[in-house]
């Protein structure tokens, strides 16, 4: 019984962990982790009534020590920042997350994405 209970105390906590990853907060803003063999990043972004996303990422080397509440300031701080914008990213989530980090990897305008995170 104790390991069931632990079980699901594991999978609450694994749910609030998503819903927080996911789900905008009260400002509106939701984040999303990218990791990959050369950065960590750490990207908000805010759904405008236009349609359009403004988004904002920091980014971490897989050596570095990846906190997630660090990346959030920096991330929402580049977004306040920065106009970097995408018009009709599309509908779902998993299509905005993968045209945040296209235009990440794209990005000419203000290069504070690492040259190392471009292809």
């Amino acid at each position: 019984m104790g390991n069931m209970i632990e079980s699901l105390l594991d999978h609450a906590e694994f749910q609030a962990a998503a819903r927080e990853t996911f789900l905008p907060d009260d400002t509106g803003v939701c984040y999303f982790y990218h990791r990959s063999k050369r950065y960590n990043v750490t990207v908000a972004y805010r759904r405008r009534h236009d349609n359009t996303v403004a988004y904002g990422a920091a980014f971490c080397r897989p050596e570095d020590r990846f906190v997630k509440r660090q990346g959030r300031r920096i991330a929402i701080g580049r977004m306040d920042t920065y106009d970097h914008i995408l018009t009709n990213p599309g509908g779902s989530r998993w299509e905005v997350h993968e045209a945040i980090l296209d235009a990440l990897t794209r990005l000419d305008l203000v290069p504070y994405a690492p040259e190392n995170f471009r292809p």
